[in-house]
């Protein structure tokens, strides 16, 4: 009995020598990987700080007006260059293949340079499924946004002394999202 004792306490303490041998080799394994990440990101950062740099060099004003000087022939702006948005002739509804389609009694189809006559399509609405689809069979899907108005012009606020009433506003109100608004907090006078 004391000999399978013995034995046992020898394969034991020879796993666990064995163990700690693999651990150790694997924990230079990990920390030699790991110093030589660490070298490689420096390096990595050494190279994004030159990049930096010579972008910082290229993109100087005064280069890029010496080089705007050399290689274009840039003027100012003249007044006669505007035009009025009434100035600006609308688009033809049809192009010239359009035209020369319609002469060769074919049925004209949008080009790249048109657009087409009419209403545009509906478009189908998406497909939902899962938990989207089930959740609006159930009629839990997307609430509504709710309506609200909002004054464009906020009323007018009385003086700091006096206690008249603030007038009303005048300006026109428009229905937009509902949003939380921060309501002002309400101050003490001063004494």
């Amino acid at each position: 009995m004391i000999r399978l004792l013995h034995l046992l306490a020898i394969s034991l303490l020879i796993g666990s020598a064995a163990y700690a041998y693999t651990t150790k080799y694997e924990t230079l394994y990990y920390s030699e990987t790991l110093s030589k990440m660490k070298a490689k990101l420096q390096k990595e950062r050494e190279t994004l700080a030159i990049v930096k740099a010579e972008w910082a060099l290229l993109t100087r004003p005064d280069r890029l007006q010496r080089m705007v000087d050399r290689h274009l022939d840039l003027q100012a702006m003249n007044v006669a260059q505007l035009a009025r948005f009434s100035d600006i002739p609308n688009k033809p509804n049809r192009d010239a293949i359009a035209a020369k389609l319609e002469t060769l009694g074919l049925e004209p189809t949008s080009t790249g340079s048109t657009t087409p006559a009419g209403p545009p399509k509906p478009r189908p609405a998406p497909k939902r499924d899962g938990i989207a689809a089930k959740l609006t069979s159930l009629g839990l899907g997307p609430a509504p946004v709710p309506q609200r108005t909002v004054q464009t012009k906020p009323p007018a606020r009385p003086a700091a002394k006096t206690a008249a009433k603030p007038a009303p506003s005048t300006g026109s109100a428009k229905p937009v999202p509902a949003r939380p608004v921060p309501q002002p907090s309400a101050k003490p006078a001063a004494r």
